[in-house]
């Protein structure tokens, strides 16, 4: 189990951008306890271990997420169902890039 304490990105007070690539050893438990509601901005690329879970996590905590590009193999349609309409006031960048089993109905249900 990952703790929040336990993530040294936690301790920089004023980090409000994220980027995480290739990073094949942080896993879903890892990302969640290392966000914090000030990032506005966050990138993952190619770590393996990130699906709908990860996505959840990101939807969830960070309320005032503004840019979120993500390059996630595993991620389905359900992930993008994690975030709500109200997001949709903050969340002006979306970026996704190889989510092979994303599908048309997936990206048409974001936010509903």
């Amino acid at each position: 189990m990952v703790r929040s304490k336990d993530c040294i990105l936690v301790q920089f007070m004023s980090l409000f951008e994220l980027e995480l690539a290739g990073c094949n050893e942080v896993t879903e438990a890892g990302l969640w306890a290392c966000l914090t509601p000030r990032i506005v901005s966050l990138s993952l690329a190619d770590c393996i271990n990130i699906a709908d879970e990860a996505v959840g996590a990101v939807a969830q905590l960070l309320p005032s997420l503004y840019e979120f590009s993500l390059q996630a193999y595993h991620v389905t349609d359900a992930a993008l169902g994690y975030f709500s309409p109200k997001q949709s006031h903050s969340l002006s960048i979306l970026r996704l890039q190889s989510c092979w089993e994303l599908t048309n109905h997936g990206i048409v249900n974001i936010g509903k």
